[in-house]
């Protein structure tokens, strides 16, 4: 990973992550009732499960279940959707408590996934999180 101060931020390098496997529909199902929503495309990485919502409200407003969340075998649990403004493209939670951690407010590596996910989505090679 590599870093870079560009006037008043910190521009970072992290590998890209694809998806690697289809998350079947009961594993997808149990990911929705942990978050406490009732519709989210559900995928995998190699690391997280990536829920994908329709409306950053959704996001905002998240309360989880820890206690499943940190029963999936996997790094953490991440949601994401379009902003409701226009500050940047995409906005984005990150779940870990599997990892001792039930929520980091700065993780980094999950935009290894999600810059991928919403530059393929957006067509865009620059990106706000």
């Amino acid at each position: 990973m590599t870093c870079e101060q560009q006037g008043n931020r910190i521009s970072l390098d992290f590998p890209a992550t694809t998806i690697i496997e289809t998350v079947e529909e009961s594993v997808a199902a149990e990911v929705r009732d942990a978050l406490g929503i009732s519709a989210a495309e559900v995928q995998r990485s190699k690391f997280d499960i990536n829920a994908i919502v329709d409306d950053a409200r959704t996001v905002r407003n998240l309360d989880p279940d820890f206690n499943r969340l940190g029963k999936f075998r996997t790094r953490g649990v991440m949601v994401t959707s379009r902003p409701d403004n226009a500050d940047a493209d995409f906005i984005s939670r990150f779940f870990a408590p599997q990892c001792g951690i039930n929520e980091d407010p700065v993780t980094g590596s999950a935009h290894c996934r999600l810059a991928p996910y919403w530059a393929e989505q957006l067509g865009k090679t620059s990106l706000i999180g």
